[in-house]
């Protein structure tokens, strides 16, 4: 099994098992989903990505991690102007 296959399998994993804790604890948040999303990515592309070469599919998961960061300080934006304004 290739690495980039087992990368997509393990977060597959990760968001499945998530969303069924989701569902068993009646939870329908989809920040939280995404945020768990993004930490999974992370956590996934730091195992796979060789150091001393460069890959074609690093350049994709590169331009996929500054789209999760740039939708994640929004979100997080989003959730400070909130507390601040009650």
């Amino acid at each position: 099994m290739k690495k980039q296959q087992l990368a997509a399998l393990s977060l597959a994993l990760w968001l499945i098992l998530f969303a069924i804790v989701m569902v068993l604890l009646q939870w329908s948040d989809l920040e939280l989903f995404f945020t768990v999303w993004f930490i999974g990515i992370l956590i996934v592309v730091s195992f796979i990505e060789p150091h001393y070469i460069r890959l074609k599919y690093q350049d994709n998961m590169n331009y996929l991690i500054a789209a999760g960061a740039v939708i994640f300080g929004i979100i997080f934006l989003q959730k400070v102007i909130e507390i601040l304004t009650k």
